[in-house]
Formats: structure tokens, C-alpha cells, sequence
């Protein structure tokens, strides 16, 4: 007979004081976000797991989560990257995850290939046969923004509750033996797990070809509207200068009247993980069209010449 299956997650609250009871409201909350992460790795690594709760143990509170997956013989793989993922600093703001994004989508490909191999082969004879790295595997599912804000939510969650004074997550075999030693949080460590910020870079289009709809004509914070790649969106107008000409009639609009811009799609990432578009504002116009006369901007101009120099210096470089 062959060795116990490691087949579950446990995580073990420890309290302040001697008592074995949790707040109903931040354990179910604590237990969402948990299941929300698990999630997120079964859609992202393409396997599909069902997770199933075993009875709670006092010794502070434990809790228990036992992972069935069609090969149970990936299960053991499974854990061993989500254990380290619960515990894994946050060493990235969420831009800097957002970034690193073409990397994380290579190293999750070459994973999902992997474990596709390893569901037809893996069985009780060579069990402990895994080509797979789970420490590029974490890595890259750290980069991963939902995980990364229901991770947040986690650990913020069980900052608010003064009871908690650490958490030990471990992985448990079908014979409930723990696996190694517990990955110990302590509750100072919490912040650390925790996004500062829900912004993200913004996305800027510095060629934005933009159908002018509804300008605005007088003073104040109001948002024009138009038509870009074929959506329409509202969007302020942060280029003063262009302002003024159009407030002085300088500029005018009729109908398919449009602008070259440099146009920011501003985003933050939502409490479920999701990217969501805040705002779009223009901080640049450099030509504006009306169908008859096209008017560049001084900072159209400007962008020109430095364009044109860009290309007498790369033609004076490929020269020699």
C-alpha cells in the first residue's frame, strides 16, 4: 500500500487569550477569499478542483480544506503551490504586477502544458514523478491580480480582529499528518500582504484618434465626449492651452470634427481583482480637423520636430 495522499489545506487561528471561537462574519469573510484564491488558481492552471470542508478543531480554530481533482494524483502539486502562494510577501505594488504581466502569461503556459502531461500519467506507481516547478509556478501566479487582491482582502480581514495573533497554514494528508513544518504569519507580518493602492497605470495612446461629439464651450470641470475606436466615451480635457483657443473661439466643431491626441485610460483594480477604467482624459492635442482646415497645436508642432529630428539622427546613425 502506498504512502497517504497529501490532500488538504489547513489553516490554524491563533488567539490572543484561551477561547476557541472566531467571529462568525470575519471567518465566512476569511473563508471567501480562501475559496475565491483556490479559484482563481484552478481557472488560471485549467484544472478543475472541488474543495470541501471538513469539520472545525479547536486548539485555537483550524480549519480544514480537503481539494479533489479528477487525477488525484495532481492534488499533492496543487498544494504545494498554493500553501507557499497564502504566504508569499507582497514584494510588487499592483502596477509593477500589471507590467510584469507578458512574463507571468509565458511561465503559466508552459505550467498548464506540464500538468496537462502529468494528468495522463501521473498514477500510484510514479506519484512522485512532477515536472513541475512550483516556485516559477507561485511566482507567476503572485503576479496574478485577482490573487493578489483577495490575498489582500485576506490578510486586511484578519488585521481588523484583534483576537488573531497568527496564522500557520499547512498541507495534510488523507491520514490528517501534517507535511513539514506550518508556514507561520504572525500578525505584524499581515501588513505586508496588504495593497496601499488600487491604482494602476494608465494606458496611453499617444496617436488617439478621437471623433468629437459634444465638446465643452464654456469654463469649469465638465467632460467632453466623442468617439474613439468605435466606443464612445466621456473624457476631460487637460490641455489648457487647447482649451483657451477653443473658450476663444479659435477652434470650432461641427459635425465629424475630430483631434490627434495623447489620450490616458486611467484604471484601478476593483475588490474583486477585476480592471476597471476610471477615466479618460486628453493631456495632449496636437491637430485638430474639422473636415475642411486642420490647425496644429503648438504642442503639435512640437511633437513633429521631435519626431522628425528622432528620424535625421537614426538616418545619421545608419549612415555609418
Amino acid at each position: 500500500m502506498g504512502h497517504p495522499l497529501i490532500n488538504k489545506l489547513e489553516l490554524h487561528y491563533f488567539f490572543i487569550d484561551e477561547s476557541h471561537t472566531m467571529d462568525a462574519f470575519i471567518r465566512n469573510k476569511c473563508e471567501h477569499e480562501i475559496l475565491l484564491i483556490i479559484k482563481e488558481v484552478s481557472d488560471v492552471l485549467d484544472i478543475k478542483i472541488s474543495v470541501e470542508a471538513e469539520p472545525y478543531e479547536e486548539g485555537s480554530l483550524k480549519n480544514k480544506y480537503f481539494l479533489k481533482i479528477k487525477n488525484h494524483w495532481l492534488t499533492p502539486m496543487v498544494l504545494s503551490v498554493i500553501t507557499p502562494l497564502l504566504v508569499h510577501y507582497l514584494t510588487e505594488d499592483a502596477e509593477q504586477k500589471e507590467l510584469s504581466k507578458q512574463l507571468t502569461e509565458l511561465q503559466i503556459h508552459e505550467a498548464r502544458l506540464n500538468i496537462k502531461v502529468l494528468e495522463q500519467q501521473l498514477n500510484e506507481s510514479n506519484r512522485n514523478q512532477n515536472t513541475i516547478n512550483a516556485d516559477s509556478v507561485v511566482a507567476a501566479l503572485d503576479r496574478n491580480l485577482k490573487i493578489t487582491r483577495h490575498k489582500s482582502n485576506f490578510y486586511k480581514t484578519l488585521e481588523s480582529y484583534p483576537k488573531i495573533t497568527k496564522l500557520e497554514i499547512s498541507r495534510i494528508n488523507s491520514e490528517n499528518q501534517p507535511i513539514g513544518k506550518p508556514l507561520a504569519i504572525l500578525r505584524e507580518d499581515f501588513g505586508n500582504y496588504i495593497i496601499e493602492s488600487d491604482k494602476l497605470p494608465p494606458i496611453v495612446d499617444a496617436e488617439a484618434d478621437i471623433e468629437i461629439v459634444s465638446p465643452v464651450l464654456k469654463r469649469g470641470i465638465f467632460k467632453w465626449k466623442g468617439i474613439y475606436k468605435g466606443e464612445t466615451i466621456d473624457f476631460f480635457m487637460n490641455h489648457e492651452e487647447f482649451k483657451e483657443d477653443v473658450f476663444r473661439k479659435g477652434i470650432s466643431f461641427k459635425n465629424g470634427s475630430r483631434i490627434s491626441c495623447v489620450l490616458e485610460t486611467r484604471r484601478k483594480l476593483s475588490e474583486f481583482g477585476e480592471i476597471q477604467v476610471t477615466s479618460f482624459a486628453v493631456t495632449e492635442v496636437h491637430i485638430a480637423y474639422d473636415g475642411v482646415t486642420t490647425i496644429e497645436t503648438s504642442k503639435g508642432r512640437e511633437n513633429r520636430n521631435k519626431k522628425e529630428a528622432e528620424k535625421r539622427q537614426l538616418a545619421l546613425f545608419s549612415a555609418h
